[in-house]
């Protein structure tokens, strides 16, 4: 079969779908073969000298001489029109199977045609998928977009309710400190020893007292002598002392007063600040803990005659000592002015101020292992 596929003539065209050749139809490829030497060539290519027989062969191909071939002679008229009659027959065959060849030709060429055309189809599907892809995978992004912007609508919502919480905590304690100035401010009244969200009456003295003052019933004043601590924090079942489970346990359950040793722990955190930075960062972490636990906390620093703007707070007191006298001192002064029955957890790596503490009935956290168990 030629490559690529030639059309056939004209007249050959009309009778490919004979499904049985005519004396007609051989007389209309025959003159094409005459007309036509491409075409003549092309059958010729074709066809055999076994298939055709010899004068076939030589009437397709024609070489010079081919009139005068031996095989078309004949000693007489009889034998001359035997062999036209043979002659005729192998035509009709040549004609016969380039007629065949044509139709084969032919189906060839419509089943290119429709292989192209499925081709075409194929492909329109293949980009029609292509785009419902790219559509999917955007509808896929904006999906992931949506959900990463309610994600952090909700962090957000929940930091909100966070700071709404702790805000309310620090509300309930200032409220609660304002009832207790108010109880202390009537006559007669003493400190209400029981409340676990402030302080003993202690804690209300200025630094350096080592005492607090009651009235008896005759206006005359009686010191206090002071008091060691008795009361331990229980720790839930399954936590043991010294663990840092129990350390997280001690600092957030607000069970017990934190006394802070401010620039002891605030060193221990930072380094290469400036004190009013290190005080600043320190109350910060402080109020962190106590908005969490809800406890009474208490920070003392060394102060001087330099310091100035003493760090306010709503949720945390802050203590500065006299000049002259050391954070120390004033932890000191603290723990002997405690009830008796208080629970203290004091926050220093000191070991002075640490030895002092517990001799006073007091829990101990060095600066590390309380930022530990404060999630620093």
């Amino acid at each position: 079969m030629a490559e690529p596929r030639q059309p056939p003539p004209g007249g050959v065209h009309t009778v490919l779908t004979f499904s049985r050749m005519t004396a007609s139809a051989y007389a209309i490829v025959r003159r094409a073969i005459e007309e036509d030497e491409v075409f003549r060539a092309r059958v010729a290519a074709a066809a055999t000298e076994e298939g055709v027989g010899r004068a076939g062969w030589l009437w397709l191909h024609r070489p010079e001489g081919w009139q005068t071939d031996a095989a078309l002679e004949t000693p007489d008229e009889h034998d001359r029109g035997r062999g036209m009659a043979r002659l005729r027959r192998e035509r009709d065959g040549a004609e016969a199977a380039a007629a065949r060849h044509q139709a084969e030709a032919s189906a060839a060429e419509a089943s290119r045609r429709r292989s192209v055309a499925q081709l075409q189809d194929a492909r329109r599907e293949a980009s029609a998928a292509v785009a419902d892809g790219n559509a999917l995978q955007a509808r896929v992004g904006q999906l992931e977009a949506e959900r990463n912007e309610a994600v952090r609508s909700l962090k957000a919502a929940e930091a909100d309710l966070a700071d709404a919480r702790r805000d309310l905590r620090i509300a309930r304690a200032s409220t609660r400190a304002v009832e207790v100035g108010l109880e202390l401010a009537t006559p007669g009244a003493e400190f209400p020893t029981t409340d676990p969200l402030w302080p003993p009456a202690g804690l209300l003295a200025a630094p350096g007292s080592r005492t607090s003052t009651t009235k008896t019933p005759r206006g005359r004043e009686k010191k206090k002598p002071p008091l060691s601590l008795g009361a331990r924090t229980s720790l839930p079942p399954g936590l043991f002392t010294g663990t840092p489970e129990a350390d997280r346990h001690l600092v957030s359950s607000g069970a017990a007063i934190v006394v802070v040793d401010g620039y002891n722990l605030s060193r221990a955190a930072w380094s290469g600040i400036e004190p009013e930075e290190e005080r600043r960062r320190t109350v910060a972490l402080l109020e962190e803990v106590q908005a969490r636990s809800g406890g009474v906390v208490v920070v003392v620093f060394d102060g001087a005659d330099a310091t100035v703007a003493p760090l306010a707070s709503r949720s945390v007191r802050v203590r500065f000592s006299a000049t002259g006298q050391t954070a120390d001192d004033v932890i000191r002064d603290l723990l002997m002015n405690m009830v008796k029955g208080e629970s203290v957890l004091v926050v220093s790596s000191d070991r002075a101020v640490a030895d002092d503490a517990r001799r006073h009935g007091a829990l101990v956290l060095g600066a590390r292992q309380f930022l530990a168990a404060a999630g620093r």
